[in-house]
């Protein structure tokens, strides 16, 4: 089947530009940008592809995605052809893919089954200079949501950690998930990490709740240095810092990793004032000798309600970030 598929989408002539990926409910479309001319390059045989999701590597080079009726699939792109190829083993119901750092691993996340002991995380190694992917690792890990990276890596993929279903931190030494981890254990479940440079990592724990919803501990962001002596990892806290409240968290490390932006939100507003829940903004340095709540209320804003954080985003190469705040209209 693929092999006929891979024939039939060789191109008589090679077309100039970037490579991108359109998909509609008609498939899956690859196009040219070249910034020379007034029309795209369009490759119309790919469009018997029907996709859940696709996303490219890192370095650009491999296109993943997901057929429903063959499973993961990994896609090289050239001026000359496309060639696509399933990965053996994946599954039909992957509903979640994305890559490591320098594209030597693909994570895939399949729905869960209740009751099942059947992995729904995997991650697919690529074998040195081939498309070619085996499964390194797979793990059940219930309430995984599609978007939801629970496996992430530094830059450089020297080191690569996993958040447990139960809310603590796996660290392992090297790109592949193996031999005996660094473990971070938590008084409450951990919810989301973010590495910055080599050997910098940030922590979120969500606030804790009453039942009835109130907050009755506030949530919490640390950051540690990983450091390897003797082939063991040795990790030292930074910083530890409370956040009013906050049940998810964006962790957003400016480009040179020694400064951090903590975006907590909640789902519903204790105080009633808002439909939309509540939203805090912390900016500290890696070094912990400053931290600033960015929500407090100023005179721009009403004291009662302090200040909304719409979106937040760094600089890629620069030490500055965009802030859009405020109740509509933002500002």
């Amino acid at each position: 089947f693929f092999a006929r598929r891979r024939s039939k989408l060789k191109m008589a002539s090679g077309p100039t530009g970037l490579p991108a990926f359109l998909r509609d409910i008609s498939g899956l479309q690859i196009v040219y940008i070249d910034p020379s001319k007034e029309v795209l390059d369009i490759e119309t045989e790919g469009r018997e592809v029907k996709v859940k999701v696709a996303t490219w590597s890192p370095d650009g080079q491999l296109l993943a995605f997901v057929d429903p009726n063959e499973g993961v699939g990994v896609a090289t792109v050239d001026e000359a052809r496309l060639e696509m190829k399933i990965i053996p083993g994946s599954s039909k119901s992957t509903v979640g893919i994305y890559w490591s750092p320098l594209a030597s691993t693909l994570v895939t996340v399949s729905l869960y089954q209740k009751g099942s002991s059947e992995s729904n995380l995997q991650l697919w190694r690529r074998m040195p200079g081939e498309v070619d992917f085996e499964c390194t690792s797979s793990f059940v890990h219930p309430k995984l949501e599609a978007k939801h990276q629970v496996v992430k890596w530094t830059a450089d993929e020297g080191l690569c950690a996993r958040l447990l279903p139960e809310g603590h931190l796996e660290l392992h030494q090297g790109s592949e998930i193996s031999g005996s981890p660094a473990l971070y254990k938590f008084a409450r479940p951990a919810g989301d990490f973010e590495f910055a440079g080599r050997s910098r990592l940030a922590i979120f724990v969500p606030d804790l709740r009453d039942d009835l919803q109130r907050v009755a501990a506030p949530a919490e962001v640390s950051v540690w240095e990983v450091a390897s002596s003797d082939g063991e990892l040795i990790k030292t806290e930074k910083i530890k810092a409370e956040v009013e409240s906050g049940q998810l968290a964006e962790l957003k490390w400016n480009s040179s990793g020694s400064a951090l932006l903590v975006h907590c939100t909640t789902e519903v507003d204790d105080s009633g004032k808002s439909y939309y829940g509540v939203s805090k903004l912390l900016l500290a340095c890696a070094d912990g000798k400053f931290q600033k709540d960015l929500t407090e209320a100023d005179s721009t804003a009403p004291q009662q309600m302090g200040v909304a954080v719409q979106a937040v985003e760094w600089s890629p190469t620069r030490d500055e970030f965009i802030l859009i705040k405020g109740y509509q209209p933002a500002k």
